[in-house]
């Protein structure tokens, strides 16, 4: 619009000039104010295809998601016998079921002092140090093999701490991978040493270097030593009150030991946690797929294709009642897209009995929105899990247009790529609010110019008037003179 300013013409003839040149230029106004409307529809439609091209975008990374059978596919494991084993599956494994019977558990060994009158009672009068080696012990041949992946360990004894309660502290200050406890029964305080480790392998062999100068007798702090090849009195002080040994389990018929109760080298994918036995009542163990990663992408997928109908609805609507229009009323190519859309959605990809999504409990409603059943899509889950991955997902060579994820990601791309509908329809838009715009420049310029063209002619009018109305006013005077 032409801002040029009107001067205060008018004074001496009495004439309006500004409102007469303002009245003028309102209606000389017309087309600037038809073009900056036109301007403003480009701009909401401008806005409104790129509302279009992000919900489209949205569902097409939804759509990438389902392209692959491992991304729909997942396995959970299961045992019957939910207090002989628990289990967990990642990746690598594979569907199936198998006998499970635990014979024996792994377990750290654990050994016990002779009491103790009191948790503060002296047990030597001077420092003294333990010495703990960790091996195998063979009953058999009465031997001990120390393990040559873990190295013995020392726990110094101050002087201040040879007590029962001071003993503890020291061990488990050190955290050298020991334990120790104080345990009260009727005949007093003893206190336990425990490996931090299962396994049959991990058996200790426990010395006493003793403030007395004997570290064999069952006095002082000889009385925490255990040496399994030793006999009682002589080394072997402490009392056994669990061995270490290895789980021991059968698996489909195949024995299997482990030195833990978490067994993750036996299936691929798939880790036992090992937590009571069942000699002569195995048990079955299985690994299934499960709906609930497919579910959790089909879902999303549905999320974003009714998130981008429901847009495309409300720009193309119109409202009878309030006699309102989206910004994209009666526009064909945002049409052409839903039919699109709507056409891959109910296109068969499956074979036999899941051939389109509806049979996978997915249909379409009035308002052309997606729904799932999820009674429906769990059953037909159950019955035939990769009839129903493959209405989603393409070969494990990605050939484009294999299920919905596919054909999905091939349309949306023709449509919002750089030669598709979306950008052609940008693409002039642009154009169009560039042409609007030197012409609303030009358009302005020639408001200038003919404001200052009416405000020209009306300050001369105004000349005039005033000039008449001081001759006639002289004339006067010297009329009423005669």
């Amino acid at each position: 619009m032409a801002t040029g300013t009107i001067s205060s013409a008018g004074i001496g003839s009495g004439l309006d000039v500004a409102s007469l040149v303002s009245g003028l230029m309102q209606v000389e106004q017309g087309t600037l104010t038809n073009l900056k409307s036109q301007a403003s529809s480009y701009q909401s439609k401008l806005s409104a295809y790129g509302q279009i091209s992000s919900k489209l975008s949205a569902l097409q990374t939804a759509a990438r998601a389902l392209k692959r059978p491992a991304d729909l596919v997942s396995l959970s494991g299961t045992v019957v016998d939910t207090k002989v084993a628990a289990v967990s599956v990642g990746s690598g494994a594979v569907a199936g079921d198998y006998s499970l019977e635990v014979s024996q558990l792994a377990r750290a060994q654990r050994t016990a002092s002779a009491p103790f009158s009191s948790t503060t009672a002296s047990v030597a009068t001077g420092a003294g140090s333990l010495h703990i080696a960790f091996g195998t012990y063979n009953s058999t041949g009465n031997s001990f093999t120390a393990n040559a992946d873990r190295a013995a360990i020392d726990i110094a004894i101050p002087a201040d701490q040879m007590t029962p309660i001071g003993i503890r502290n020291a061990i488990n200050a050190g955290k050298q991978g020991v334990t120790a406890s104080l345990i009260n029964d009727a005949s007093g305080t003893r206190l336990v040493i425990t490996n931090d480790k299962t396994g049959e392998n991990q058996a200790m062999k426990i010395t006493a270097t003793d403030p007395d100068g004997n570290d064999t007798d069952n006095a002082g702090l000889s009385s925490l030593a255990y040496d399994p090849t030793a006999t009682a009195g002589s080394g072997k002080n402490a009392t056994l009150m669990a061995a270490a040994q290895n789980a021991k389990f059968t698996l489909d018929g195949m024995s299997m030991s482990s030195t833990t109760n978490s067994v993750a080298d036996v299936i691929d994918g798939v880790t036992l946690t090992l937590s009571g036995t069942n000699v002569g009542e195995p048990t079955t163990l299985s690994v299934t797929q499960d709906s609930g990663t497919a579910l959790k992408s089909i879902n999303a997928l549905i999320d974003a294709y009714n998130a981008a109908n429901s847009t495309m609805r409300s720009l193309t609507a119109y409202n009878a009642s309030t006699k309102t229009a989206g910004a994209l009323n009666g526009d064909a190519a945002v049409r052409g897209i839903q039919q699109q859309l709507r056409s891959t959605l109910t296109s068969a990809f499956g074979s036999g009995s899941m051939q389109r999504l509806a049979d996978a409990g997915i249909t379409i409603q009035t308002d052309g929105s997606l729904k799932l059943d999820s009674t429906k899509f769990n059953a037909a889950f159950k019955a035939d899990n990769d009839a129903v991955t493959g209405l989603f997902t393409q070969d494990a060579s990605g050939t484009a247009g294999k299920g919905l994820g596919g054909a999905l990601d091939t349309l949306i791309t023709s449509i919002t790529g750089s030669t598709g509908v979306l950008a052609a329809r940008t693409d002039g838009l642009n154009a169009s609010i560039k042409r609007n715009s030197a012409r609303q420049d030009a358009e302005n310029t020639r408001l200038a110019t003919v404001q200052a063209s009416y405000q020209s002619q009306f300050t001369k009018l105004d000349t005039i008037v005033s000039q008449n109305n001081a001759t006639m006013s002289y004339l006067t005077t010297q009329l009423a003179k005669l």
